[in-house]
């Protein structure tokens, strides 16, 4: 089967959406299916069998890039989709990117199969300025279109699904709980961790519990985890990109630093050493 998946995030950006993407890749690749990826962000990892649309960085949500305008680059994959020999369109989120997916489901004439990876309403609070009705309304526009049209819609948890099942009650026969699978190649009980275990200061008998913390955000209702808790968890394993929240606090303090009064020239220059006694 050829499949032909639309996201608004991909790698490099390291998020739940693009390990679920790289999951079902490696997995649907193993058993024999094509798989070709269309994203929102710079064309950095340009492949074969993945392609990038370009798009608008905002500050308050980096990993989630918007491509909405048109550009050589998005002329040139548009022309890239309808070549396809797409025997399903399989949408990640309902977005700019989404809507490319849905327009191509037409105009190639295959199934749509939508994957509500996390409740979008909440994150109307990261959108910037002035962007935050557009957005709302946006996405409420699109979940509704996409959930009508799919042929059918995958829900990575029961609350999730539950949520849609109440928001889109005559489409609830569509809905299907798929949870993310994991890499068993790289997580399993039979790969030696001693070096870690070394690195971490603990011995081979110990037994060492990992708690990894997703946001601590509202939207994920999840509280900050404990000082005990992450007593054995480095600092260094937060994700590579910067929080909604750390990344407002930088504004923040960038527009601050920016609003002081700027030092006198005088006052810049290094004070003359004072003689010795």
């Amino acid at each position: 089967m050829d499949i032909v998946m639309f996201t608004e995030t991909f790698l490099p950006h390291a998020n739940g959406v693009t390990t679920s993407l790289l999951n079902a890749r490696e997995g649907l690749k193993r058993r024999g299916h094509k798989v070709t990826i269309y994203s929102a962000g710079p064309p950095l990892l340009d492949a074969a069998d993945v392609h990038f649309y370009g798009g608008k960085i905002f500050h308050l949500y980096p990993d989630f890039p918007i491509a909405f305008y048109p550009s050589k680059r998005t002329l040139k994959n548009n022309r890239r989709v309808r070549r396809e020999h797409a025997d399903l369109v399989h949408v990640h989120a309902p977005g700019p990117m989404g809507l490319r997916g849905y327009k191509a489901s037409k105009k190639l004439k295959v199934p749509l199969v939508l994957t509500h990876h996390t409740v979008l309403e909440p994150l109307v609070r990261y959108a910037p300025f002035g962007w935050k009705t557009l957005y709302r309304a946006g996405t409420r526009y699109l979940n509704k279109k996409f959930v009508a049209k799919a042929a059918t819609v995958v829900a990575p948890s029961r609350a999730t699904a539950n949520d849609l099942a109440v928001k889109y009650p005559d489409h609830k026969e569509k809905i299907r709980i798929v949870p993310t699978g994991i890499d068993t190649d790289r997580f399993n009980p039979y790969i030696d961790g001693s070096r870690i275990r070394a690195d971490w200061g603990h011995t081979d008998g110990e037994r060492v519990i990992l708690y990894r913390a997703p946001r601590t955000t509202n939207s994920r209702s999840t509280p900050p985890p404990s000082a005990s808790t992450t007593s054995s968890v480095s600092k260094d394993t937060s994700p590579a990109t910067s929080s909604p929240r750390r990344t407002l606090r930088r504004t923040r303090s960038r527009r601050q630093a920016r609003s002081r009064p700027k030092a006198s020239r005088s006052s810049r220059r290094w004070p003359s050493a004072s003689p010795s006694p």
